[in-house]
């Protein structure tokens, strides 16, 4: 299902869900593709990168942009680089 803001319900596991923006679909992927690598939930991230659950969500989810200091964070948590996870846009 995709709604008028371009977002969809992706259903997962649990009965939860994740709305992933699909006009940032790129950026979310790398996040989400190096947290789900890792084996990693959504709130392990965020306590490894000393931040809340719900704004590494926005990050993944393409709601929010990280500051350079959070998205370095990030990157560390995920054991990747912000080139990697934020390449420069064209």
């Amino acid at each position: 299902m995709t709604y008028p803001n371009g977002s969809a319900i992706i259903p997962v596991r649990h009965n939860q869900t994740e709305v992933l923006n699909l006009e940032r679909e790129g950026e979310v992927n790398n996040l989400r593709k190096r947290r789900k690598e890792l084996g990693l939930t959504q709130l392990e991230v965020a306590i490894k990168a000393k931040i809340k659950e719900s704004q590494y969500q926005r990050y993944e989810y393409g709601d929010r942009e990280p500051g350079v200091r959070t998205a370095n964070r990030i990157a560390k948590a995920l054991k990747s680089t912000t080139f990697k996870l934020y390449p420069p846009e064209d």
